[in-house]
């Protein structure tokens, strides 16, 4: 990560650096809390394609000081991620999703 200094109250996209050292092709970044409890800041998770180097990372800063971030700051602890296709075998309702549903059906037996 490059040197950055978040403002207070922000959320602001940063460049991030995944570690060469991974072997997936796919890893999701994990935010890190010793970073959140060290300096009052936080990063979203992130999926990064090792091929791609860089990536953005959403960084919060919810206090009213402006964070200082040092470059090799580590943000978070990273993931592999299985690549391939994942079916969905079962699906989930809602119940407004659902009862639109049974109308839907009950309209058409109806025609």
């Amino acid at each position: 990560m490059k040197e950055r200094n978040l403002p207070p109250r922000s959320l602001l996209a940063v460049e991030i650096e995944p570690l060469s050292s991974v072997l997936a092709c796919s890893v999701l970044i994990e935010p890190s809390a010793s970073l959140e409890k060290a300096k009052g800041i936080s990063a979203d998770r992130v999926l990064v394609n090792r091929d791609k180097g860089f990536a953005r990372a959403l960084m919060l800063n919810p206090g009213v000081r402006s964070q200082y971030v040092r470059p090799g700051t580590v943000i978070g602890s990273t993931v592999e991620i299985e690549e391939g296709v994942v079916e969905i075998v079962e699906k989930v309702e809602t119940e407004g999703f659902k009862a639109s549903a049974d109308q839907k059906e009950e309209e058409e037996e109806g025609i």
